[in-house]
């Protein structure tokens, strides 16, 4: 049997129904149906069903299948025949909003049609069409409507017309700033918008954005919303960026503390990422690269996690800051790690950290030199390349001494592919670190590397002693003015241990003879 409406008509033989389970033969359809009264219950149930409108449910309906059959075929036609597709979305957006009722394909429709116009440069109408889409957030579903603002977005950010850009980013600020329980979808897009104008460089800009958003998650009193610490924690973030830009070091240590305090209660990785990268940076910039390597490590895990592009980035700088700070643990040793040591993109970090560990300076410097794309491009790596050479250069260079007793200066700069000049102060740096024990002849250009007797270390102990003390008398005359100096007499009988040790190895004969020369150099 075939129903339409409320009507029932018989379209099938009277055989293909079994008489005996229901007790109603052909006898009831010829009455009417009046022997169980299913015919009336029919009737009635279908009368039922007619809207208030004067349409059935079948017709809606069928006003439904034809809406989307409309949609999906404008969206077969969208790349082919965009033209085509711009009108049958049209026509797809009339139709429904004539008939009313709640959003089907309306919404989605506006948002097909806001993207052609951008396609076809049409910028009057697309605004004109936008604003409609956006009064029409609140009657949507929170997804559907920042999914359809964030593709519109994502599609004017792609062509790089910054000037239509900020038009479309004002427009949708301003609309969902006006509408009822639209503030978190406001956050996120003027979130969006900071990372963009950081991106280009807009920091004026993004300092005053901030400064806006900031303001949405402070109590009356002016403090800090403990019950918006996840939006907390992506401003300062961003703050971070910005600070570390400018190189403002104080402020970036202030957040340091501040993001501190919030990363115990919050753990969304997007933020946390940015956060622990900028903590790393920051511990970096100050020298202590072990905090950094740990930072940029769990900046890493959490980019991986989230499935972000910038988790390779972040392992390049896992792998300076490790170089940096001398730990003898490879990186891609761990799992993480690991599974990125093949990559084409972080190959060629991988290349410049096993030329390290052989200590091999002239690869070192050629993979630098061959993939400035893939490494020194990034401003932070860059910034450090001058730290990496040289601490591969005191790696090699204390290789290269340790069979000798004395070394030409010129020999270790070959070696070492840097100049004379260069060679020497890193000799004497080593030394002043007391990682090698030597002295510079100057004269003849050699690194003394022979071992020193007790006495001639005693000596020369004594004469930097000295050379010490008659620094500290100078200084303290000078500051004086010559008033307050003390009885030369009693300086020469009582030296007042400026000058104690020397008796033995003072090259003006004893302490006496030392006092008497400085007397007269200071004209006492």
């Amino acid at each position: 049997y075939r129903f339409s409406g409320a009507r029932c008509s018989k379209s099938v033989m009277d055989e293909d129904w079994d008489d005996a389970d229901d007790g109603g033969g052909d006898e009831d359809w010829e009455n009417g149906g009046e022997a169980d009264g299913w015919g009336e219950d029919v009737e009635e149930e279908w009368d039922d069903e007619v809207g208030m409108n004067g349409q059935s449910e079948n017709e809606e309906s069928d006003v439904k299948i034809q809406i989307e059959n409309m949609f999906y075929e404008a969206e077969d036609n969208r790349r082919a025949n965009p033209q085509k597709a711009l009108a049958q979305f049209e026509q797809c957006f009339d139709l429904e909003k004539a008939e009313g009722g709640e959003m089907f394909k309306r919404f989605k429709a506006l948002e097909r049609i806001v993207t052609i116009h951008f396609q076809f440069q049409n910028y009057d109408q697309m605004i004109s069409r936008y604003k409609e889409l956006l009064s029409f957030a609140s009657e949507v579903t929170r997804n559907d409507s920042s999914e359809s603002i964030n593709n519109i977005l994502n599609c004017v950010g792609e062509s790089k017309n910054f000037e239509l850009l900020n038009k479309v980013y004002q427009v949708t600020l301003g609309a969902l700033k006006e509408l009822p329980r639209q503030q978190r979808m406001w956050f996120n897009i003027s979130m969006k918008l900071c990372k963009t104008q950081m991106e280009r460089g807009e920091y004026d800009q993004v300092r005053f954005l901030l400064s806006d958003l900031h303001d949405s998650c402070k109590l009356p009193d002016g403090s800090d919303d403990p019950a918006k610490g996840s939006q907390l924690l992506e401003i300062y973030a961003v703050e971070i960026q910005l600070m570390s830009f400018v190189g403002d070091a104080v402020r970036v240590k202030e957040l340091y503390a501040k993001t501190k305090l919030l990363q115990s209660e919050i753990t969304d990785p997007r933020s946390m990422s940015v956060i622990r990268e900028c903590w790393g940076k920051m511990w970096g910039s100050v020298g202590k690269w072990q905090l950094a390597y740990g930072e940029f490590f769990s900046a890493f895990s959490l980019y991986q996690e989230i499935g972000h592009e910038k988790a390779k980035q972040c392992l390049k700088y896992v792998v300076v800051s490790n170089m940096l700070s001398q730990n003898d643990a490879n990186p891609f040793d761990a799992r993480e790690a690991k599974v990125y040591e093949h990559d084409r993109e972080i190959e060629a970090i991988v290349n410049l950290r096993y030329a390290y560990d052989d200590d091999d300076i002239r690869k070192f410097e050629d993979i630098l030199q061959k993939n400035s794309d893939t490494i020194t491009d990034d401003p932070f790596i860059r910034n450090h390349v001058s730290d990496l050479l040289l601490r591969i250069r005191y790696r090699a260079c204390k290789n290269i001494i340790r069979p000798y007793k004395r070394i030409r200066i010129d020999f270790l700069a070959r070696k070492l592919n840097i100049t004379h000049e260069a060679a020497e102060s890193l000799v004497v740096n080593l030394i002043l670190d007391e990682e090698i024990v030597g002295k510079v002849d100057q004269i003849n250009g050699l690194l003394d590397l022979t071992s020193w007797s007790t006495e001639s270390l005693a000596k020369y102990n004594a004469m930097n002693m000295w050379t010490t003390n008659i620094k500290d008398l100078s200084e303290l005359v000078t500051s004086r003015g010559g008033v307050g100096i003390p009885d030369r007499g009693r300086i020469e009988r009582e030296p007042i241990g400026l000058f104690s040790g020397l008796s033995e190895y003072s090259p003006f004969g004893g302490i006496q003879g030392t006092f008497k020369t400085a007397m007269n150099a200071f004209g006492f």
